[in-house]
C-alpha cells in the first residue's frame, strides 16, 4: 500500500515512518505541510493520506477538501490524525471528505484492514471500502474516540504533537 504520511511533527513523523515501512511493509512518503502534501499526492496518487489536522500552513480539512476535489485521487482514502485527546469535528470531518478520523498515535493495525480491503473489488466510496473496520466516515453527533496506542516519548511531551 502507498501511503503519503503529513505530520509536521518531526519525532511523530520519524516513529511513524519507520513502523509503516519495516513493520507493516508500506511504501511511504512523509511531508510536513500542507502545500508539499496537496503536491505530492497529485504525483504520487496514494492509497492512503494520514492526515495531521493541524499543519503549519492550513487546516487539515481544507487540505482535504482540495484532495478530495481531484478526480485522480477519487479512491484515495484519507485518514485524518488528531492530537492526543482532541476529538475534532465529525461533521468538518464528513464535509471535508475524510474517511476516518483517529488521535495521534493511530493503532498502525488498522492499516492492516485498510490493506485487506484494498484486495477487495473497489466500490465508489472510500468508505464503503472500510466498511465493516473500525475506521469508517465520521458521522455528525458520534464523536470520534476510537482505540489508539501510545508511543513512549512521543506524546505527552511538552507541546502538542498536533
Amino acid at each position: 500500500m502507498t501511503v503519503l504520511l503529513v505530520e509536521d511533527h518531526p519525532g511523530l513523523a520519524k516513529i511513524s515512518c519507520d513502523l509503516l515501512r519495516d513493520f507493516f511493509g508500506h511504501q511511504v512518503e512523509h511531508v510536513a505541510t500542507g502545500a508539499a502534501a496537496f503536491a505530492t499526492a497529485m504525483r504520487s496518487l496514494p492509497d492512503l493520506i494520514l492526515l495531521d489536522l493541524n499543519l503549519p500552513d492550513m487546516h487539515g480539512y481544507r487540505l482535504a477538501e482540495k484532495l478530495r476535489a481531484q478526480r485522480c485521487l477519487d479512491r484515495t482514502i484519507i485518514v485524518a490524525l488528531t492530537g492526543h485527546g482532541i476529538t475534532g469535528n465529525p461533521q468538518l470531518s464528513r464535509a471535508a471528505g475524510i474517511d476516518a478520523h483517529y488521535r495521534k498515535p493511530m493503532d498502525f493495525g488498522e492499516l492492516v484492514r485498510i490493506r485487506r480491503q484494498r484486495s477487495q473489488p473497489e466500490t465508489s466510496e472510500p468508505s464503503e471500502r472500510l466498511a465493516g473496520n473500525k475506521a469508517r466516515r465520521v458521522k455528525p453527533g458520534t464523536g470520534s474516540a476510537l482505540p489508539f496506542v501510545s508511543i513512549p516519548g512521543v506524546c505527552g511531551q511538552s507541546g502538542n504533537p498536533g
